[in-house]
């Protein structure tokens, strides 16, 4: 049974697929979710941290979803993609709603986890200087790559996602040598 924190939070996502994100008020929240603004003002300060808290909730599933690739030690890209792909309408209103800076810094978080949860060995054999690069760089590389994947016109499926990402890591290691 959903509670009114996830009331609240529901409330916000669905909101984003009709109105601006700039243009939505608490006193909108409340009114969808059903619960008291007063109550809505208790789980929650701000829209920002309502948004906060439902990229939270798509963390941990996110963690699900491919956790057991990652202690398999395979390549995720693909099952990124498709989870995005899952939740693509939240992408796609967080972008057409200038929000994906927020997501930028939480996916960056997220990268780095990976990284160090995937190759252990970067981490002992590099300072941290050079490591916060290394994750700054991919961090990048991917917040470009789902913003031009959010805005095709005919979204490629996550296998061809993969493959272009590992084509250009191969053309981009192929330069630099």
């Amino acid at each position: 049974m959903l509670e009114n924190r996830d009331y609240i939070v529901q409330s916000l996502i669905l909101l984003m697929n009709d109105k601006a994100y700039a243009d939505i008020t608490m006193e909108d929240v409340s009114k969808k979710s059903g619960v008291s603004r007063r109550t809505v003002y208790r789980y929650f300060p701000s829209k920002l941290d309502i948004l906060r808290a439902y990229i939270d909730g798509l963390i941990q599933e996110f963690w699900a979803y491919v956790s057991d690739e990652l202690r398999r030690g395979e390549n995720i890209i693909e099952r990124c993609f498709e989870f995005i792909g899952l939740h693509f309408d939240f992408f796609r209103a967080a972008y057409r709603n200038d929000l994906m800076i927020n997501i930028m810094s939480i996916l960056r978080h997220v990268i780095e986890e990976v990284v160090r949860y995937s190759n252990p060995d970067l981490y002992s054999s590099h300072d941290a200087a050079y490591l916060d690069n290394y994750v700054a760089y991919i961090a990048g590389g991917c917040w470009g790559l789902l913003c031009h994947w959010i805005n095709m016109e005919k979204r490629a499926a996550p296998n061809e996602m993969y493959r272009a990402i590992k084509n250009i890591a191969h053309d981009l290691n192929a330069r630099m040598m």
